[in-house]
């Protein structure tokens, strides 16, 4: 199937999740990985990919807002 074929293309260096509306969701697995090179595979292999938009979750949200804030005392 579809999703298959683009996860194959991505090579491990991420993996796919449907998402709301029929989307997927790209999750960078490499800390190493390049999500230019990512989008690009994905491109490659036949997606088309309408918009692109960093997500966090809740906690890493909390995280960034704690450390935030210890940074600046």
């Amino acid at each position: 199937g579809g999703l298959e074929r683009l996860e194959f293309a991505l090579g491990g260096m991420a993996t796919l999740e449907p998402s709301g509306a029929g989307g997927l969701s790209l999750c960078l697995l490499d800390e190493d990985a390049v999500l230019g090179d990512a989008l690009a595979r994905l491109a490659n292999a036949g997606a088309r990919i309408r918009s692109c938009r960093q997500e966090r979750s809740e906690i890493e949200d909390a995280f960034f807002v704690v450390t935030a804030r210890g940074s600046s005392e």
